[in-house]
């Protein structure tokens, strides 16, 4: 099957972003609202979604905060050991 992909090349002149706002968008996410999704198969051997809020995530930072000092320049894309 061959699939029709466009390329975008944003360093030849981006005309088509001149319509879209430059204002930061608004954060509408509530502690309840998904985060993330975890994948395993488990013991069962058969794979499976968990889905974690963002309260989840929360607690987990707040948890171990005495240990890394986080504040508001940090920026993670994964806080996890990487055998997980």
């Amino acid at each position: 099957v061959t699939a029709s992909v466009e390329r975008v090349i944003l360093e030849s002149g981006a005309a088509w972003l001149e319509g879209y706002s430059t204002a930061a968008p608004v954060n509408l996410a509530t502690p309840d609202n998904l985060a993330y999704v975890i994948y395993t198969s488990g013991s069962t051997g058969k794979p499976k979604g968990t889905l974690l809020p963002h309260h989840n995530v929360m607690r987990l930072f707040a948890a171990t905060q005495h240990w890394f000092d986080f504040d508001a320049s940090d920026v993670w894309s994964v806080f996890h050991s990487y055998a997980f």
